[in-house]
């Protein structure tokens, strides 16, 4: 399957996490059925806390298209995988998105595996 990379640097903020949803949103209508692969390798997430990930899980169910894309999602720092996954619950999104601790993981599971 094929897949596009996003995989933002700097300071995560809760402005940028919400320009990353809209940005990852207009990926998937430009492609819907290819996955993405959110390396957040890169990305600090100093200052997030659970108010800023609810508004974003609830940014993210709110999309017309990205809601529905297979989404894998690279963070290897625990505070960073913590707070994804809250995310992917808040989203409600346990069925379309995965968060992996490596790359290799997260692009296995959007190659076909489970």
């Amino acid at each position: 399957m094929a897949f596009h990379v996003e995989a933002p640097t700097g300071r995560a903020t809760l402005e940028a996490l919400l320009a990353l949803v809209a940005r990852l949103d207009a990926v998937a209508a430009a492609d819907p059925e290819a996955g993405i692969l959110l390396d957040q390798t890169q990305f600090e997430y100093a200052g997030i806390g659970t108010d800023e990930v609810r508004t974003v899980g609830e940014a993210w169910q709110a999309t017309a298209h990205a809601s529905r894309a297979r989404v894998a999602v690279v963070a290897p720092d625990s505070t960073v995988f913590g707070l994804s996954r809250q995310g992917v619950a808040y989203a409600e999104a346990e069925s379309t998105i995965r968060v992996f601790r490596t790359r290799d993981e997260a692009e296995g599971w959007l190659g076909g595996g489970s």
